[in-house]
């Protein structure tokens, strides 16, 4: 996994417009953080602060507004 300190940079290519839901959970499920944002087509860099988090091990997800997954990756704090 990815170590992250203050802040979690998300970069990946989107082949369309819309909001997505970037959501940030512990390995027992439970949702630590969850934001949307509006994309467009093409590269994104998406910026989460992360100073309030203990240390653990994180999922981060990335759902599109059709309930599709876009993205799942593991990161250590």
């Amino acid at each position: 996994p990815v170590p992250v300190r203050d802040q979690l940079n998300v970069r990946f290519n989107s082949r369309e417009s819309g909001q997505i839901s970037l959501m940030i959970s512990n390995t027992i499920g439970q949702v630590q953080f969850r934001e949307s944002f509006d994309i467009r087509n093409g590269l994104q860099i998406l910026q989460v602060p992360f100073t309030d988090m203990p240390g653990g091990i994180y999922i981060l997800s990335l759902v599109s507004d059709n309930g599709q997954t876009i993205l799942t990756r593991k990161f250590v704090r």
